[in-house]
């Protein structure tokens, strides 16, 4: 087929967006796609409001909010058993704090790492989706749209444990990038968009 701004040049490759056929001269490479020009402003608007081809992806402020709520849910989990240990043989049991309370301390930590381990990998595991981000209608998917595995699920939750304790650049990574990946995400090959339905 020849190029539809020069029908001289036979030598054409389709637009990834578009489908119509142009010589070199006309395309332009973004990101692995091979563009025209209309379709080259289209895509860079795409990509400065967040949504490129069938996804709308979620930045940094929604996902906030996500973490947000998920806070409050497994804190509703693990803040009555601290009250109980506080009361029992911590200083609010007027003693003074001895090897128990100290030992209580470690399994408490356990437990909560545990208890936020399981409830991430489950649920995303399960639905693509924790309780805040149901809330918030986003959910994780895999780069070709399927859904993530229990495996990946777990994964990503180290990933966003390391995004997090490096002062938490890891996740305000998704408030600049194209994709609004976070470093979990680019790791796990992940995205988190906007639900539709």
């Amino acid at each position: 087929m020849a190029c539809v701004n020069h029908p001289e040049n036979p030598y054409t490759q389709k637009c990834s967006r578009c489908g119509r056929d142009f010589c070199n001269s006309c395309l332009v490479e973004i990101k692995d796609n091979i563009l025209c020009g209309a379709c080259k402003k289209d895509y860079l608007r795409d990509i400065q409001s967040g949504t490129v081809g069938q996804y709308h992806f979620a930045g940094f402020w929604i996902r906030f909010l996500a973490f947000f709520v998920d806070s409050i849910v497994l804190n509703i989990i693990y803040q009555p058993i601290q009250i109980v240990v506080n009361f029992t043989i911590g200083p609010a049991s007027g003693n003074t704090p001895g090897p128990y309370f100290f030992l209580a301390t470690l399994g408490l930590m356990a437990f909560n790492m545990t208890l936020n381990m399981a409830y991430y990998t489950f649920l995303h595991g399960k639905y693509g989706q924790t309780l805040g981000k149901m809330a918030c209608r986003i959910k994780v998917i895999n780069q070709d749209g399927t859904s993530i595995s229990y495996l990946k699920a777990f994964g990503r939750y180290w990933g966003f444990f390391l995004s997090s304790i490096i002062l938490q650049i890891g996740n305000i990574m998704a408030g600049f990038d194209d994709e609004k990946k976070a470093l979990h995400d680019r790791l796990c090959e992940t995205y988190v968009i906007y639900k539709n339905d």
